[in-house]
């Protein structure tokens, strides 16, 4: 059986809490697949718990990351 593709999962990242593209990566390969996070955001918790600290990754960033992926031939 081929393993699927890698999934570029772009979403929000929490460093404390399973959301996002953390639950992505953590859950895909145990179903057999594999999550790349391309991450754009990066809070400490979800914003569910009213206090975060953090950072928006500015959009332009996202396709340099593709492109990075695309050089060593991974994308």
């Amino acid at each position: 059986m081929q393993r699927p593709a890698p999934l570029r999962a772009r979403q929000a990242h929490g460093v404390f809490g399973y959301a996002g593209s953390r639950a992505a990566a953590l859950l895909l390969p145990r179903l057999g697949g594999d999550a790349w996070p391309l991450n754009t955001l990066h809070f400490s918790p979800h914003t569910q718990y009213g206090q975060w600290a953090g950072e928006v990754w500015a959009a332009a960033q996202i396709p340099a990351r593709v492109e990075g992926l695309a050089a060593i031939g991974a994308a």
